[in-house]
């Protein structure tokens, strides 16, 4: 194959335009006429200017409207069809687990259903369909979607920068307890949201320094730890104290006055203060 015919070939898989349409049972829900939109790049997996949809698929039942599954719809462009169900995929996945701490319902696993060429100028596509059933039967019990609350939500994952990965990970085990929240799977949830503390009191704590302008050991000092005890060492007492809530309530008070309608609270706030509540 001469460098001509490989350039034309690397070019034509660039400009391949794929749709990938992911499906969840979810309890979280958007009224027909809303959804969710937004534009991605992902540099870690090469993705740029990716297009994220949510939406809930509503079906006409016996003569009424009935909320049915969470649909994630992802276009974009990758090097092939296999590609984009994998990375599409990925990046599909989050936006359900923030769907459910938003609403505070369960969203379940979010699984590919359609992957196909969805570029304009092409004649023949490339197509995979994955079967997933309808949903049938009885509404399980759910709540709308917050659509103001949810683009808070998704701004504040954004520009939470270094702390990002201890949000993602305390958010998926938020999305864990939720699924276990029912009469008999308490220990299970409970060990999902000590979990998901676990991963946020460093990032709390990092945030709340940043904001005051002192080091972790001026913060202990200010929430009155001794620093020279050495039956209790400052730093494992900050965490303890961080995690059973003390600590952070404080934080959520000197927040809170700045918070204005219309203004959420950080991510790094709100996810200590809403475990913390659950628990």
């Amino acid at each position: 194959m001469s460098a001509y015919s490989r350039w034309v070939m690397k070019r034509s898989e660039a400009e391949t335009q794929y749709t990938v349409v992911l499906r969840a049972p979810s309890a979280a829900r958007f009224f027909p006429e809303e959804g969710f939109e937004t534009r991605l790049n992902v540099p870690a997996m090469d993705l740029e200017s990716v297009r994220l949809r949510a939406f809930t698929r509503w079906v006409n039942e016996g003569g009424n409207q009935i909320p049915r599954e969470l649909i994630v719809e992802v276009r974009g462009r990758c090097g092939s069809l296999d590609e984009a169900a994998t990375k599409f995929a990925a990046v599909a996945r989050p936006i359900a687990t923030i769907l459910g701490f938003v609403a505070n319902v369960m969203v379940g696993a979010v699984e590919v259903h359609l992957a196909y060429d969805s570029t304009p100028s092409h004649e023949e596509r490339a197509f995979l369909e994955t079967f997933l059933p309808d949903e049938r039967g009885a509404v399980m019990v759910g709540r709308i979607v917050r659509c103001d609350l949810l683009y808070a939500v998704v701004a504040a994952m954004i520009a939470s920068g270094g702390s990002s990965e201890r949000v993602s990970r305390a958010l998926r085990q938020y999305e864990m307890a939720l699924r276990y929240w029912y009469v008999g799977g308490e220990w299970l949830a409970l060990s999902h949201l000590w979990m998901a503390v676990e991963n946020l009191t460093d990032a709390v704590v990092k945030r709340e320094t940043a904001r005051l302008g002192i080091d972790s050991q001026g913060l202990a000092i200010s929430f009155g730890i001794p620093l020279d005890d050495p039956e209790r060492p400052w730093g494992q007492t900050l965490k303890h104290e961080t995690e059973s809530g003390s600590s952070s309530v404080a934080m959520a008070k000197r927040t809170a006055p700045r918070a204005t309608a219309g203004t959420a609270l950080s991510m790094d706030s709100w996810s200590s203060i809403k475990l913390r509540h659950m628990l």
